[in-house]
């Protein structure tokens, strides 16, 4: 007699929509949209999202393809769901609820077992089902990997092991189509070229690269891991004050500085981009996913990668001529991705968040031809700056993010 197969743990979904709480137990696939949809929300798009049982719990899955469904405030395509989770699309956010969720977010730590030469311990237990490999050596020695935390068109980014040091790592794999000995020869050229000047830059206020390299025929970035969560998410619960957009715009303008002195553009300044941890007043501000343009940059000239389906940048705080073609950017492109950001913090809504609901061509309209809306309280002083790095024309913003930053730095009382 064949035993039953066990289907995944139920899954519950709360949402406060137009002031209403809500809750929706699944027992099946799901999918969030308009009117029309499984579960309508309004303002979303037609189909937002799917949340769909899987053999190993649930997914989520992006069906709008829009790069406007977040998952704890990071774009992905499809990505697992765990107990406490956060989708968030246009203004609404549902939280995820999984009972007796079977991979635990916190890691295990095993102090007595130790499985490597020299005593080095493991500090989780296996990895989730379903990554694309366990583990992979290098010259820093042996990474293992734990669970995915995101994917997205560029490729996927995973939560680590660095095994000899027992520290928790960030491993991203850049999605690269499988070409031909001599195509891949010329990226790996380029690629360790451009990994070298990301791995070289030093500043507190940007996540630093440990390692690179390729494993598999897959190139890879090691990153640090930093604790705390995403601004995105902090912003769900409404906006900063004046004196905290303040430290937070004079300490991103600084890592600009150093990252335009070392040559390398961001290219996708967001909220979801910005890492913070401690409380209000201190809080500890890292910059993200700085650099990757040029490495994909690299991928493409070595027709290793297509920039088909995936723009370089994140609406809304693209600028315009970043929005046209992404070769366009330059350093005023990053401080009009800055501005946006600060408004978004100073306001606690996105910039031209009333064209989002309308769609893709609502919001691109509103980036090239609307003004930024002034922040209610915003003061005057403050709110010059961000609308001066908001300008529609790089030739009205700041010159460099230099002189951001002296702009900032004025504002303090």
């Amino acid at each position: 007699m064949d035993c039953p197969r066990a289907g995944p743990p139920a899954l519950t979904l709360h949402a406060t929509v137009l002031g209403r709480p809500m809750s929706r137990t699944l027992d099946g696939p799901l999918v969030v949209g308009r009117e029309g949809a499984d579960l309508p929300v309004p303002g979303l798009h037609a189909r937002q999202f799917r949340v769909a049982p899987s053999p190993t719990g649930w997914v989520l899955e992006d069906l709008a393809c829009r790069g406007d469904t977040l998952l704890n405030g990071r774009s992905v395509a499809r990505a697992p769901l765990r107990d406490g989770d956060r989708i968030r699309a246009a203004d609404v956010e549902f939280q995820v609820e999984v009972a007796s969720d079977p991979f635990s977010r916190a890691p295990t730590v095993d102090l007595g077992a130790p499985d490597t030469p020299g005593g080095a311990s493991a500090p989780w237990t296996a990895g989730e089902p379903g990554l694309p490999l366990e583990r992979f050596q290098s010259d820093l020695g042996l990474f293992r990997l734990v669970r995915r935390l995101g994917q997205g068109g560029m490729g996927e980014v995973y939560l680590a092991e660095q095994v000899k040091l027992s520290r928790a790592v960030v491993v991203k794999f850049l999605g690269l189509r499988e070409e031909d000995p001599a195509q891949r020869a010329a990226f790996a050229r380029r690629f360790r070229q451009e990994a070298l000047i990301l791995a070289r830059l030093d500043h507190p206020n940007v996540v630093k690269v440990i390692d690179f390299g390729e494993t598999q025929g897959r190139a890879y970035l090691v990153l640090e891991h930093v604790p705390g969560e995403d601004l995105a998410s902090v912003l769900v619960r409404g906006a900063l004050g004046v004196g905290e957009v303040l430290d937070l715009g004079i300490k991103l303008a600084d890592a600009l500085v150093h990252l335009h002195a070392h040559q390398v553009l961001h290219r996708d300044i967001k909220p979801a981009n910005v890492l913070v941890s401690g409380p209000a007043g201190r809080r500890r501000v890292r910059l993200v996913d700085f650099g990757i343009g040029k490495i994909l940059d690299a991928a493409m000239a070595s027709g290793l990668w297509s920039r088909t389906g995936v723009g370089m940048g994140s609406f809304p705080y693209i600028p315009p001529e970043q929005m046209r073609s992404a070769s366009s950017a330059d350093e005023r492109s990053d401080l009009y991705s800055l501005g946006a950001t600060l408004h978004h913090a100073l306001s606690g809504r996105m910039p031209f968040q009333e064209a989002l609901g309308r769609g893709r061509a609502a919001v691109m309209r509103a980036i090239e031809e609307e003004p930024p809306g002034r922040p209610d309280g915003a003061p005057e002083g403050l709110w010059e700056v961000i609308g001066r790095a908001m300008a529609k024309d790089p030739a009205r913003r700041p010159a460099s993010a230099v002189e951001l930053l002296d702009a900032l730095e004025r504002q303090r009382p």
